[in-house]
């Protein structure tokens, strides 16, 4: 998807009305992130009306150092060990909802986003209340979109057409999902929808998150014309190489825990047997032992588990961040 160059030109960013914001809570999970870090908080330390938190998960580099040298004022907590991105995040959640925080933005160590951006997101959000979380769009350069973010927008061809076109037709495109490297939610939505769900410790959060800011009825948006970088190397498929079973297992609970599909893994189970029969029939060895482990790696899943999992964010809120689970 060939959108940068169009996207770099897109309309400048209107300077923001002189009002005071609604409170904001600024999240950023940080682990061995002393590459970044500075480079994250410059912009942000001194926004009116918001605080930032930073959820260390017991990082053994010099970030918790550089945090309390250079931004000593920063509300920081330190995990005794690493207890996942979404986790940590809840953490932040908990507080935000405590001290009663109108709008929580959730930034990835590796982003940054000017004040100006924010305050444009804030406004854009608080009129337009039927979204639970928007996004700007995510540079990896100055004229260059990232990688994996073009691709998660590639569901909304009108977005990517007027990209590439050049022409923003609208203020806020819809998409079934973004990465939460840059998240802004409303606090009614995190009220409605809770924490992201433990059973997911790096990857699969944010999908299963999104689900269910759908199922409680909320939108999920972009808005273009508001710019923020995220430095990732688009290291999701190294993250993954040589791990095609454990990669597999996570989209499979991601499918089960989804409140808006029905999931039937015995039908799933069922497929795989026949397309193992089929490679054998048809001697693709290859192929056969690919699918002898997805078929192995479904049997280590505990549905019961699940099931329970998936009924308690359907039938509760506050979910993951009331109750602990």
């Amino acid at each position: 998807l060939d959108v940068s160059r169009a996207a770099a030109k897109g309309q400048p960013l209107p300077d923001p009305p002189k009002q005071e914001m609604d409170s904001l809570l600024i999240i950023i999970v940080t682990f061995n992130g002393k590459s970044h870090i500075k480079q994250c908080l410059k912009d942000i330390k001194n926004i009116p009306n918001s605080e930032i938190i930073i959820i260390d998960n017991h990082s053994d580099d010099d970030t918790v150092q550089i945090i309390k040298n250079i931004f000593p004022n920063i509300t920081l907590i330190t995990n005794e060990k690493n207890i996942g991105f979404g986790q940590a995040n809840n953490i932040g959640f908990r507080y935000a909802l405590e001290k009663g925080f109108h709008f929580v933005l959730l930034l990835n160590q590796d982003t940054y986003i000017d004040k100006k951006a924010i305050t444009s997101l804030l406004n854009v959000m608080d009129s337009n209340k039927e979204y639970g979380i928007l996004s700007p769009l995510h540079f990896y350069s100055e004229n260059k979109l990232q990688k994996s973010f073009s691709y998660h927008i590639k569901s909304n061809t009108k977005l990517v057409k007027d990209l590439e076109n050049n022409i923003l037709n609208q203020e806020i495109y819809d998409v079934p999902f973004v990465n939460a490297a840059i998240w802004l939610l409303s606090k009614e939505c995190i009220e409605k929808v809770g924490g992201f769900c433990p059973e997911f410790f790096h990857y699969g959060e944010d999908d299963n998150y999104c689900h269910r800011v759908q199922f409680r009825g909320y939108k999920i948006g972009v808005v273009p014309t508001i710019k923020g970088f995220h430095l990732s190397l688009d290291k999701h498929p190294k993250y993954f190489e040589n791990k095609e079973a454990e990669l597999w297992i996570l989209q499979q609970k991601i499918n089960i825990l989804n409140p808006n599909i029905h999931y039937n893994l015995r039908k799933e189970m069922l497929i795989l047997s026949m397309r193992i029969f089929k490679s054998i029939l048809f001697l693709r060895k290859k192929t056969r032992i690919q699918l002898i482990q997805r078929f192995k790696s479904l049997l280590t899943l505990d549905l019961k588990e699940l099931k329970k999992i998936k009924y308690s964010f359907i039938h509760n809120e506050l979910t993951f961040i009331k109750n602990r689970m």
